[in-house]
């Protein structure tokens, strides 16, 4: 599609705003601030939320702020997410296209729908857009935005805008994580702690500091020149620096499609991969970029609150398949376990949390607290 030229100016200042190096808060609320003058929304809702379970980890609320969205909200998390968000969303990862419309998907009759009687009729919201942002195959966050019913629905050209962004999105705030476990020094071998490193490149052309971590990765991907840092600076390293300039000078449509990430073979058989990002400055003439290297493999966003409640290993991959929406049939399966074991797992599980139940036992889990401090 297409994008007139106010649409096609948001489209270039959100992309590069993925590669400026905010973190994940800080991006969403300027994300908001770009989309609304040409997606006007009464409510927004922006989250991060884990790759590997679909659940919500953090969320931005702008708008609509009363006792009734408050009470919409525990519906949304306790039934909405559950039975209608998170299926849709996993769809929409499997679809070409990861944004629907509510008033596309209804062909104009938006009350009709579920989410629309439980979640917007009571706060004098109609219309919706949804959004999954994504890298590759992994889901890294979502945004929902509503309008009252006296606005007109959300236009086939809002759709493509966002579908243009979401991997971008998905890419920012992937690397927003990183860059928080790259700031972390190891104790040990890399092997064992698996923590991203982080390189500081000045534009003028080396690398002016990095951390223990990042000096393990680079010689896990190869041996190093005696001055590599300014003289001898690994292909790799320059590769993903011209890929986040070329990305940034956004003068070809070819331009916007570039990620500035790539991954490597390393020595031990592992892949590793080198991604580049923008740093923040009070000086635009002295912005470093940051690069980030780490371990290819999937790696969960945060640490759940598995470890306080006392769940074995076991306990804890059958909780998380729980979180997954896993019948226990298909828990045995995957784990190759009996289904009496299952329901023995699944019985320490709900004594351990205090629970009754598998969907008391994901919100007390992955769920609780979720929003508190997050609303203004």
């Amino acid at each position: 599609m297409k994008f007139n030229g106010n649409y096609q100016r948001v489209l270039v200042q959100i992309k590069r705003l993925c590669y400026s190096g905010l973190d994940d808060q800080q991006l969403r609320l300027e994300i908001i601030s770009k989309l609304h003058p040409i997606m006007q929304s009464d409510l927004c809702c922006f989250q991060t939320v884990d790759p590997a379970t679909g659940l919500i980890t953090s969320n931005v609320r702008r708008g609509v702020h009363n006792h009734a969205v408050s009470d919409v909200e525990h519906i949304f998390l306790e039934h909405l997410y559950f039975e209608d968000y998170l299926p849709a969303y996993r769809r929409l990862m499997n679809s070409r296209f990861p944004v629907d419309r509510l008033s596309e998907a209804t062909m104009g009759n938006t009350g009709q729908a579920y989410r629309h009687q439980m979640l917007y009729k009571p706060i004098g919201l109609n219309d919706e857009i949804r959004a999954v942002m994504y890298t590759g195959k992994n889901m890294w966050g979502t945004m929902v935005l509503a309008r009252e019913k006296s606005t007109t629905p959300y236009s086939e050209q809002d759709a493509w805008l966002l579908a243009k962004l979401a991997p971008h999105i998905g890419t920012a705030f992937r690397t927003a994580l990183q860059q928080q476990l790259a700031s972390i020094e190891p104790t040990d071998t890399m092997q064992e702690l698996d923590i991203p490193g982080l390189l500081i490149y000045n534009p003028i052309g080396y690398i002016e500091s990095y951390t223990n971590a990042a000096l393990l990765w680079l010689n896990e991907l190869g041996e190093l020149h005696p001055e590599w840092c300014r003289i001898e600076l690994p292909v790799y390293i320059t590769q993903v620096v011209s890929a986040l300039k070329k990305s940034q000078s956004m003068q070809t449509e070819n331009d916007f499609e570039i990620i500035p990430e790539l991954a490597r073979y390393g020595r031990s058989g592992r892949w590793i991969t080198i991604k580049a990002y923008e740093m923040s400055a009070d000086d635009d003439r002295n912005r470093k970029i940051g690069i980030i290297l780490g371990p290819a493999v999937q790696r969960d966003l945060i640490k759940f609150q598995t470890t306080a409640y006392g769940l074995t290993p076991q306990e804890n991959a059958v909780v998380h398949l729980v979180a997954k929406g896993n019948s226990s049939s298909e828990i045995s399966s995957k784990l190759s376990i009996s289904p009496y074991t299952v329901q023995e797992h699944l019985s320490n599980i709900f004594d351990k949390v205090g629970v009754r139940s598998r969907r008391e036992v994901v919100k007390k889990i992955f769920l609780a607290n979720l929003f508190q401090g997050e609303q203004s």
